[in-house]
C-alpha cells in the first residue's frame, strides 16, 4: 500500500480527507432505470430484487381489476336476492356502507399485491415461488368471476 494511506508511527491517519467516490448527478439513477439486483447473490438465499418483471405489474393489475369486478358483481347478485355474502366481516361492512365494502374488498387485494410483488422470487416453504401463488390467485379470481357471471345470467334469463 502507498505510505500516504497507512497510519504513521504515532497512529494518525494520513489519508486525504476528501471522499473520492463520485456522486450521481441524478439521485437513485439506477433505481429509476430498473435497479441493479435481478437475482440472489447465492443460489440458496431467499431474495427480493430491485427490478421486477413487467409481467408482475400486469398480473397484479389484472388481479386488482378482477377483485373490483368481483365486488361489483357481488353487489348485483346481492341485490337480486339469490345470494348472500358468505364472509361475515364483508357482510357487516356491506350493511354499513356499500362504498366501504367495495373499498375494503379491493384494498385488501391491492395491499396483498404490494406484499407479493417484492417477494415474487421467494419460495414459500422452500418449494412454491410466490409468483406461482399470484398466478393461482389470478386463476381463482377468474373462476369466481365466471361463476358470478353464470349466476347473473340465471337471474337475468
Amino acid at each position: 500500500m502507498a505510505p500516504d494511506t497507512l497510519r504513521d508511527a504515532e497512529g494518525a491517519n494520513r489519508r486525504g480527507s476528501g471522499d473520492r467516490r463520485r456522486r450521481a448527478w441524478i439521485p437513485h439513477w439506477r433505481a429509476l432505470h430498473g435497479g441493479r439486483r435481478r437475482g440472489a447473490r447465492r443460489d440458496l438465499d431467499p431474495y427480493t430484487t430491485d427490478w421486477h418483471e413487467p409481467r408482475l405489474l400486469f398480473l397484479s393489475i389484472a388481479i386488482i381489476l378482477l377483485s373490483t369486478t368481483d365486488a361489483i358483481l357481488t353487489l348485483y347478485l346481492l341485490e337480486s336476492g339469490i345470494v348472500r355474502e358468505a364472509n361475515p366481516v364483508m357482510r357487516m361492512l356491506l350493511e354499513r356502507d356499500v362504498r366501504t365494502f367495495v373499498n375494503v374488498k379491493t384494498g385488501i387485494t391491492a395491499s396483498a399485491m404490494l406484499v407479493l410483488i417484492p417477494a415474487a422470487h421467494v419460495r414459500l416453504l422452500r418449494r412454491v415461488p410466490v409468483r406461482t401463488i399470484m398466478h393461482v390467485l389470478f386463476g381463482l379470481y377468474l373462476a369466481l368471476i365466471l361463476y358470478e357471471l353464470g349466476l347473473l345470467a340465471i337471474v337475468i334469463g
